[in-house]
């Protein structure tokens, strides 16, 4: 993102002037999916928002290196390999995301290498006494706080019952939701924010 700045200098009755600055700026959104964001109610929401900030939205892009020197990224495109290098004055990167090597490496993990799960009784399907959740769980769904504040009270009932030897009968229903800020005081709750979501594959595309 390359930027340019100017001050304008406000008044406001007897305080002291203001300075409020104003940018003129190019900003860029790269990312590895084929889509803005998995979910159809969400996408457009963004997609509108994307447009109405003038955000370059570029998809199926991978970075692959940094010019720290030069201030120059290198992006890669997924499907035609073709390498493209943006200038930025600021950039933000989300790596690639992984357990860590202890989990992955462990008879706890599944194919993936997240711990093994079962998606509505959180119990590792093998070791009757693991109970996962949050971010190195496999569960097949966000890995977000909210997602995590609904996995907490089911995973705390199902491992009373399982102490006691009682059936496990609480159920995560795979709520999950992120909050993505669009401006000052604004924000779209993005993912599915009702109960029985794991029926909702519709929602996916």
């Amino acid at each position: 993102m390359r930027r340019n700045a100017s001050e304008n200098h406000v008044s406001r009755g007897r305080s002291l002037p203001q300075v409020r600055r104003t940018f003129e700026s190019e900003s860029h959104l790269c990312v590895c999916a084929r889509f803005l964001i998995r979910f159809l109610k969400n996408r457009k929401t963004l997609e509108k928002v994307a447009a109405r900030k003038d955000i370059d939205v570029r998809l199926k892009h991978n970075l692959v290196e940094i010019k720290p020197e030069s201030k120059e990224a290198v992006f890669e495109h997924l499907d035609t390999h073709e390498k493209v290098t943006i200038a930025f004055d600021m950039i933000h990167v989300t790596p690639p995301m992984s357990a860590p090597d202890i989990i992955k490496t462990s008879p706890l993990a599944n194919a993936t290498g997240w711990v093994d799960v079962d998606k509505y009784t959180l119990q590792h399907p093998k070791y009757p006494n693991v109970f996962p959740i949050g971010d190195c769980s496999g569960l097949p769904t966000s890995k977000t706080g909210e997602a995590v504040r609904k996995q907490a009270p089911v995973l705390v009932q199902n491992l009373i019952s399982a102490i006691r030897g009682e059936p496990l009968t609480a159920k995560y229903d795979g709520y999950r939701s992120c909050p993505i800020v669009t401006g000052y005081g604004k924000f779209v709750s993005v993912g599915m924010a009702c109960c029985g979501a794991w029926g909702s594959s519709d929602s996916f595309q």
